[in-house]
């Protein structure tokens, strides 16, 4: 079974905006210098200021958000704060990022807020916006939820930006309890076109936040919809793992339509791997090529920087990511025979008995090395008892007790074959049958019926010189026993 340990689920679960200096995070960090520089020009040479944003950079990768913070205000200073040259924007943004990501909020708002006043038409103004609204909603004031909603809205006018800032929009609606607010957010995410990592992993939330609203349909057609996005498809490991645990969750809860529409959407593990080892391959020539770039622009001015090095810091963390992710899919062979198994028990607990057999044979016949083989071959042998198919319950059940001898449910399913033979009226295999039930369980709870039937079986053949003390044993041992009235008269 999967689990959400089996990779990391950090991909960007903290920061749905770096896309530039940024790793995913989550820790603390020690409290951040002012936001804005105050303080007058210090003269510094191109080398310094190169050496101080490669500073930042590094901070930005091992976490130290308030050194990060730090060597930008620095470098800042030194360049002066009336200067608005549109290079110098993604400074100004990192200085917000650095904050929040550091869990200084309060600051972080006062950065994002500083940023659109400089560049109130600059590249990373959506950007902006959308920090202002995280912002807000980790200071968890009702003002400042109020102040989020609008940032997001803002946001969200960004087609670039309109999946993340509409997962965080409807998570503050549902949390101020306006839950048909919230499900207009999402139905009008079903159409978002999802590219980066960042939209994926708010594509994934808004899964879990629209199985909690208890509509399939705009579940199914949501779902569908993701699944031919390019960003979706980037991260297509990472995806179907977390597609999967949150279906596993949706079934502990007894949701189990929600969570057969989850786990049908999972493509068979062959496709996931080609998918995924395609989107890798061109990830890595992406990689190579920006890293070039970065190395040609390390002696240039700041100012004449591309936008290589924010390309190549969110590339890298997401290639690291899908990298393990296919690992992990790769490590599970039996991937498409435990997802047949999920969708059985779905089946099965909504009484879809039919469908729930197919799986399960399916399981039992293209599959036989899989860990879920013995207990698909269990439900399966369960489901026919349910249909009543006498036929081939008798025969699955003798398939069971060959191939499995040391199964914790042996004893059921012989149970159940005894009961399909007394049935069929062959008394002289019933009383085989259930001697070898009794010397195979000799200290079942169920070994009254062992005794009784192989007692009827030779009644039924008139061996009356063997069914009588058979029966005075069964009244003796059972004097309770439903069936003491009929081996009295047996008897």
């Amino acid at each position: 079974m999967l689990s959400k340990s089996f990779l990391s689920t950090a991909v960007c679960a903290v920061s749905l905006l770096a896309v530039t200096l940024v790793t995913p995070a989550g820790a603390q960090a020690p409290a951040a210098a002012p936001t804005v520089p105050a303080a007058p020009p210090v003269q510094l040479s191109l080398a310094a200021q190169n050496r101080l944003l490669e500073e930042a950079e590094k901070a930005f990768t091992t976490k130290e958000y308030s050194t990060a913070v730090a060597k930008l205000q620095e470098l800042l200073t030194a360049i002066g704060p009336a200067k608005k040259d549109p290079a110098l924007e993604i400074l100004y943004f990192n200085l917000g990022l650095g904050n929040l990501l550091g869990n200084e909020n309060a600051q972080a708002e006062v950065a994002f807020t500083d940023c659109i006043k400089r560049y109130p038409k600059g590249d990373y103004t959506s950007r902006c916006h959308l920090g202002i609204g995280r912002a807000c909603i980790a200071q968890n004031a009702p003002e400042k939820k109020l102040q989020a909603i609008e940032a997001l809205k803002t946001a969200a006018m960004d087609p670039k930006y309109r999946s993340e800032a509409g997962l965080w929009l409807g998570q503050v609606y549902t949390g101020l309890g306006k839950h048909d607010e919230a499900l207009a957010v999402f139905r009008s995410l079903m159409g978002s076109d999802v590219r980066t990592p960042q939209q994926t992993t708010a594509a994934v939330e808004a899964i879990g936040l629209l199985a909690n609203t208890g509509k399939p349909d705009d579940l199914a057609v949501y779902l569908d919809g993701l699944s031919r996005q390019s960003g979706v498809r980037d991260a297509l490991a990472w995806y179907a793992n977390q597609v999967i645990v949150l279906g596993d969750e949706l079934v502990a809860a007894k949701s189990y339509e929600i969570a057969l529409i989850i786990y049908r959407s999972v493509p068979p593990r062959r496709e996931i791997l080609d998918i995924q080892s395609r989107a890798l391959e061109t990830m890595r020539k992406d990689q190579k090529i920006l890293e070039t770039t970065v190395a040609a622009e390390a002696n240039k001015p700041i100012n004449q920087h591309s936008s290589a090095a924010a390309l190549l810091a969110a590339l890298r963390p997401a290639i690291e990511l899908a990298t393990t992710a296919m690992k992990a899919v790769e490590d599970k062979p039996d991937l498409d025979a435990a997802l047949l198994m999920r969708r059985g028990r779905c089946l099965f607990f909504l009484d879809r008995s039919e469908e729930a057999l197919v799986c399960f044979r399916t399981i039992r016949t293209n599959y036989t090395s899989t860990p879920d083989a013995e207990a698909a071959s269990y439900a399966e042998i369960v489901m026919l008892n349910k249909l009543q198919n006498i036929p081939e319950i008798k025969e699955k059940c003798e398939l069971f007790m060959r191939k499995y001898p040391s199964s914790e449910n042996l004893e059921r399913v012989a149970s159940l074959a005894g009961e399909v033979i007394a049935s069929s009226g062959d008394w002289k295999e019933v009383g085989s049958f259930y001697r070898g039930l009794e010397s195979q369980f000799p200290h079942s709870e169920n070994l009254e019926r062992y005794v009784f039937f192989q007692a009827l079986a030779f009644y039924m053949e008139r061996n009356y010189k063997e069914a009588v003390p058979i029966l005075a044993r069964f009244l003796k041992d059972f004097p309770n026993s439903d069936w003491v009235e009929k081996a009295l008269y047996y008897g």
